[in-house]
């Protein structure tokens, strides 16, 4: 790194000045995922400050999220993560697009079942109701971020899996060819480690965390066209949802 000594005749506070450099040389890609960052003692040479601003700014960035500290090796650029909004309703295509991540996905499976147990319980049809299973690991940037699996009843898509949702949005075909349009869905989220396929598909340790957020999706007639689970990498993804006031109490707005 050059060095760029900062400018103390400016009123911002030293450290916050040092705070946007670095997150900028991260933002821009200057600093990758994955890249040491320079020693204490070599940031304050590069910038011309003390070890009270670089440590000051090094921690605002640790508490964003945007770097981590290894003992005894240094401070790293952290991982890019993605937020999951429950508070939206958006499709993982939708999600990605929206951060300017590209998408993209490995079908599993894709298939016709007999919806039973918890799939048909939640998407309010008779045991043995022909059903769509798609199970898909889905992926932004190229990173695999969640292993996802959905049933649909079959009588709302018919032919849908004629489709390559390696490439489409579920969301999209299902709105532009079935006119199913989502309205709202209710969510249950639960953290376990992964086992041994999931950890395999994500490329992540055995028994690293996940994230799981079941949902029922719904059009705005009350009609459930999706129920799924996905399993979201806990060490790339921040769930975010909005709580409001009702006359029965808080309640999680999705």
């Amino acid at each position: 790194m050059e060095v760029e000594v900062l400018d103390r005749n400016q009123p911002e506070p030293l450290h916050r000045r040092l705070t946007a450099a670095l997150l900028q040389q991260i933002s821009s890609g200057q600093l990758r995922p994955g890249q040491k960052l320079p020693s204490t003692r070599e940031l304050e040479r590069i910038y011309g400050v003390s070890s009270i601003v670089v440590r000051q700014a090094l921690i605002e960035l640790q508490r964003q999220g945007l770097i981590f500290g290894v003992p005894g090796k240094g401070t790293y650029v952290a991982q890019r993560t993605v937020d999951k909004r429950l508070q939206t309703f958006a499709g993982f295509s939708e999600d990605m697009r929206r951060q300017g991540i590209t998408s993209s996905s490995i079908v599993l499976r894709a298939e016709l079942r007999q919806a039973e147990g918890r799939a048909a319980e939640l998407l309010a049809v008779p045991p043995g109701t022909e059903a769509v299973f798609l199970e898909r690991v889905r992926l932004g940037d190229a990173v695999p971020l969640c292993v996802q699996f959905s049933y649909l009843p079959h009588s709302l898509c018919p032919g849908i899996l004629r489709h390559d949702f390696s490439t489409l949005s579920l969301y999209q075909v299902l709105r532009d060819e079935y006119h199913v349009v989502p309205d709202r869905a209710s969510h249950r989220i639960r953290a376990r480690p992964a086992e041994a396929r999931e950890a395999q598909l994500l490329r992540i340790p055995l028994g690293s965390a996940l994230l799981w957020i079941e949902y029922c999706s719904c059009t705005a007639s009350g009609q459930v066209f999706e129920y799924g689970d996905t399993g979201y990498r806990a060490d790339r993804y921040e769930i975010i949802g909005t709580m409001v006031q009702t006359p029965t109490g808080l309640r999680l707005q999705c």
